[in-house]
């Protein structure tokens, strides 16, 4: 967000969070979940864990 923008709406910035889970032996990534930035990583990492699909 711009900081004029910021500043004249006083808005505060908001940021989006990318979790993977990466097979770094075959260079792939498993597992992808978005998220906002109020979200701990650690409360991700069991949806990470449930989405790996290997094939």
């Amino acid at each position: 967000m711009g900081e004029w923008i910021a500043h004249k709406w006083n808005a505060k910035s908001l940021y989006l969070k990318i979790h993977l889970a990466v097979d770094i032996m075959k260079k792939r990534i498993l597992s992808i979940h978005v998220t906002s930035d109020k979200i701990h990583d650690g409360k991700v990492l069991t949806i990470l864990a449930d989405g790996i699909t290997i094939k």
